[in-house]
């Protein structure tokens, strides 16, 4: 099953797709619909190290909460996914 990542950036387009197996959930978290909302708890402030982290995982409630608290999490991200088993987390920067 293909998954479509709207480019949270560029309204309209694609940011890239994932190719997952009908077991695998896919969540995005980002500034696309809602702007910068989800914040960094270390500041207080909004998180900005990504538009937009997407991981995947085997349960949606999961990989929700995990896109969420990774987006948050900012820098080092990416590689705290990959240690909770998901099978990627592309991501969208800034100035991409």
């Amino acid at each position: 099953m293909a998954h479509r990542i709207a480019h949270p950036l560029h309204p309209g387009k694609l940011a890239t797709g994932i190719t997952a197996h009908s077991d695998l959930a896919v969540a995005t978290s980002g500034t696309a619909e809602r702007g910068a909302h989800i914040l960094n708890p270390n500041h207080g402030t909004p998180a900005s190290t990504y538009a937009s982290l997407t991981p995947s995982r085997p349960r949606l409630t999961m990989t929700g909460h995990l896109a969420t608290a990774a987006f948050a999490r900012g820098d080092g991200a990416q590689d705290w996914v990959g240690t909770l088993d998901s099978s990627e987390a592309p991501s969208v920067l800034p100035d991409d």
